[in-house]
């Protein structure tokens, strides 16, 4: 599907929140900065990144259009490693499975760009109504929303720089955007800059932007102690500072990133607590690896409330279409590719997920 000629209100409004300027607004449609509350604000951030049609599309009929579940479906679809057993036309992920239509005059496009800086611009608010000048001034409320905040961003960023970063490799070439990520939005970032706001080199948004937040969000949540799976935690800081050192070390082949990720990595799992899921809790059905609840095996991960099933947007009507409710049925069942499941371990309980193509 190509992009609309008149673009619609949702997705002017995930356009223009990428700017930290926006001087007008329907009060009908938005509260304003009196009726928001702190809280509200920062617990509005997960509510998002569930939230059915927000990169302005589902009006349209794009079941794609479901926040970052679709995008992990969709940056899942371009390892090859998905396949879609039957009928590939209800595939909705399907344009990123096959590296087709993924280009700007399409709209599948909205998906990463809207929600991203949307959200990007929601951790801002948090970070501006909140006086960082000094930690040690804070009361602990204050200390774990700013270190929401701050995880919360430096995932966002960290996420769109490795959607969009141009790596050099054997089969493409682009010297033109080589070293680029994306453009940086902060909170003082004025409404005349946001609007002249060009690719930031690659470097800068890790050493500027995702690696201080990090650093801030571990010293602002040291002693915080997470209250659920769904909330974010020290250990969560550690796991993102982790997955940051080692997408640097493997751009850049370098052996101290490597050694960086290993040793957050190591954190992770002792601030956590968390151990690795045993067969039988793997392959029980009701409180296994799916759910974050029953087993000590998740750091973090994403409520789905009731209001966000739908049987054509959301994670789920996707992913287990054995469900009777899902709009796909067997139709568009998900499983892996042949090479993906050879390359499971015979020994590997986990190959037990799947059905051997044999």
């Amino acid at each position: 599907m190509k992009k609309a000629t008149n673009i619609t209100l949702a997705t002017l409004a995930a356009a223009l929140l990428a700017s930290s300027c926006i001087k007008e607004a329907d009060p009908y449609e938005i509260a304003t900065e009196d009726q928001v509350t702190l809280e509200t604000l920062i617990e509005g951030i997960p509510a998002s990144l569930v939230q059915a049609g927000s990169a302005g599309y589902a009006q349209d009929g794009q079941a794609w259009d479901f926040a970052l579940p679709a995008i992990h479906i969709a940056t899942e679809s371009m390892t090859g490693d998905i396949a879609i057993g039957g009928n590939i036309g209800y595939d909705w992920f399907a344009q990123w499975g096959t590296n087709e239509a993924l280009g700007a005059d399409y709209a599948v496009g909205a998906l990463t760009w809207n929600n991203y800086y949307a959200w990007i611009m929601a951790a801002n608010n948090v970070i501006k109504q909140i006086d960082a000048s000094d930690f040690s001034s804070l009361d602990a409320t204050q200390k774990s929303y700013l270190g929401f905040a701050y995880a919360y961003r430096a995932m966002f960023y960290l996420d769109l720089v490795r959607l969009y970063e141009f790596k050099e490799n054997n089969y493409t070439e682009a010297p033109e955007v080589l070293g680029l990520g994306v453009p940086v939005v902060l909170p003082e970032t004025t409404e005349a800059e946001a609007k002249n706001n060009p690719r930031a080199k690659v470097d800068d948004i890790y050493d500027k932007v995702i690696f201080p937040d990090l650093d801030n969000a571990e010293e602002l949540l040291e002693n915080y102690t997470a209250p659920d799976k769904y909330t974010i935690s020290l250990a969560l800081v550690y796991g993102l500072k982790a997955r940051a050192w080692l997408e640097r070390g493997t751009a850049k082949n370098d052996a101290e990133s490597y050694r960086q990720a290993a040793e957050y990595a190591r954190q992770a799992i002792t601030a956590s607590g968390c151990t690795p899921l045993t067969q039988e809790q793997w392959e029980d059905p009701t409180n296994g690896f799916n759910s974050a609840t029953s087993n000590n095996a998740w750091i973090w991960g994403l409520a789905l409330p009731s209001e966000s099933v739908a049987n054509l947007f959301c994670f789920t009507a996707h992913m287990s279409t054995e469900n009777a409710w899902s709009a796909y049925g067997n139709d568009a069942c998900r499983c892996i590719n042949s090479n993906l499941y050879n390359s499971i371990d015979l020994r590997d309980f986990r190959r037990h997920s799947w059905l051997d193509p044999d």
